[in-house]
């Protein structure tokens, strides 16, 4: 009995090391030796290609929208603000001069999702638009970080809108004319690690990204062959929505993209940079309740130096 007991135990271990054993070579190859799809050549129709980037006056929409630039494609940049999607233009062309860039102006956390819909699909028209960034989204300010209870009703809305209506409504727009095109298309669907394991304190940013991942998975596979779908599911990302600054485990926004597309038409998911992959991988080895009472105290730490740093602010 216990002779049988030590050999299952023996085949669990041996299975379990190889599997992570796997892993561990499957990350390295990929991280460091496989090589990366010319995106260019790739999806290149009959016209020009362009890129569709929601969310691109900042952040990650931002790194996205000049690294497809970098790549050759034309950009057609969605956001919000007249004046952030201007200076991203002026920035492309400067760098860019032979690029092409269309700036639309949207707020995604007020309109309908029907609204939403025509104005893609409007932007998209006489276009060989190849490649899809479905990026916006909202998350709260670490001085919002709160159980659910105290999130404000507006907060959640918001984020609802974005995350998940006017993301919907990109791909419902979106996906009918990149699946027409002649030449293979790409998507990506900017999610979040939170998407996992939920974060305390954050649960309503947290659950919008579990369906913008899930969404983006099925769609992999109902695409595949003629699409490449990829969720991207960075950690910290630096940016002026988190307001974290780069460091050895927060990624800067041109790095996660940069690993995010060079994993393009290979992955159907990415965490972007090898650090993140890393930390993603200690997470899913945590026991569930280790993990939520570590963000629980992480989360509350953020947030009291933020309204420490506010306090501050007030008093000069």
């Amino acid at each position: 009995m216990w002779t049988q007991f030590q050999l299952a135990a023996s085949i669990v271990g041996v299975v379990t090391l190889s599997f992570w054993a796997l892993k561990l070579v499957r990350t390295a190859y990929a991280t460091f030796l496989r090589p990366s799809h010319d995106l260019y050549k790739r999806y290149k129709g009959e016209g020009e290609p362009w890129a569709l980037v929601t969310g691109g006056s900042d952040g990650i929409g931002k790194a996205y929208a000049m690294e497809l630039a970098k790549r050759g494609f034309n950009i057609l940049n969605v956001s919000r603000t007249p004046a952030k999607l201007e200076a991203v233009k002026a920035e492309i062309l400067a760098t860019y001069p032979s690029i092409q860039v269309e700036s639309v102006t949207l707020d995604m956390a007020l309109a309908s999702f029907d609204e939403i819909y025509d104005v893609v699909t409007q932007a998209m028209a006489g276009r060989d638009v190849a490649v899809v960034i479905n990026n916006a989204g909202l998350a709260p300010h670490p001085q919002r970080l709160a159980a659910y209870e105290a999130v404000e009703t507006l907060q959640a809305r918001n984020a609802i809108a974005v995350n998940v209506v006017a993301f919907t409504a990109v791909l419902s727009a979106a996906l009918p004319i990149l699946s027409a095109r002649k030449s293979r298309g790409g998507v990506v669907n900017v999610s979040s690690s939170s998407a996992y394991q939920g974060f305390a304190y954050n649960a309503v940013y947290a659950s919008t990204k579990a369906y913008n991942h899930v969404m983006s998975q099925t769609l992999a596979a109902e695409e595949r062959g003629k699409l490449d779908v990829i969720s991207h599911t960075p950690l910290f990302v630096a940016s002026n929505m988190t307001r974290l600054k780069a460091n050895m485990f927060v990624a800067t926004a041109e790095q996660t993209v940069v690993a995010c597309l060079d994993s393009l038409g290979h992955d159907d998911i990415t965490s972007g940079v090898l650090s993140h992959k890393v930390q993603n991988a200690i997470i899913a080895a945590l026991p569930r309740n280790i993990f939520q009472q570590q963000t629980i105290k992480a989360m509350k730490a953020t947030r009291r130096k933020v309204e420490k740093k506010l306090a501050a602010a007030k008093k000069e």
